[in-house]
């Protein structure tokens, strides 16, 4: 990896990343970027690959008991790559589809969503998502995420 991790909590998550790559510059050039299982011990690793002004790229990694909450993004699709370990995914209604390795899932802007480790092995999860211009990007929350959550913030930028 690039750089040591840093630890985040729960609610500065998702605006870490934003502020980081709005304030980032280089995302008007091409950029390079490699993933590497990152080193924790267990919580949620975050491997930022790449973002412009209409996409993004990042690996989630859980590892122990993962487990996203009940939300939805207003103005982000969100395509999710299964690259390790196995996850299950749920609806406002229940559930969706558990993905293992090499399956993926669409999620389209504005659908409540939540997803959780099925196996015992870190979940390794390919995140792509696209922006919809002229729509405020905000992530709402249905339910709160575990308080015992540790997220580590990783850069796999070259």
């Amino acid at each position: 990896m690039a750089s040591q991790p840093r630890v985040r909590s729960t609610e500065d998550f998702a605006n870490s990343l934003q502020e980081t790559w709005d304030n980032d510059r280089s995302r008007q050039k091409a950029q390079v970027f490699k993933y590497e299982l990152p080193n924790f011990e267990k919580g949620l690793g975050a491997v930022r690959l790449t973002k412009s002004d209409i996409l993004s790229a990042l690996v989630q990694v859980h590892k122990g008991r993962g487990e996203i909450q009940l939300h939805a993004h207003t103005a982000e699709e969100g395509f999710w790559w299964v690259v390790g370990g196995r996850v299950r995914f749920y609806g406002e209604d229940g559930p969706i589809a558990e993905l293992g390795t090499n399956e993926g899932i669409h999620i389209p802007r504005g659908f409540k969503y939540r997803f959780e480790t099925s196996s015992d092995a870190p979940l390794e999860l390919l995140h792509v998502a696209a922006y919809v211009h002229k729509v405020a990007d905000k992530r709402i929350d249905y339910t709160r995420m575990a308080e015992d959550q540790v997220i580590y913030d990783f850069d796999g930028r070259i």
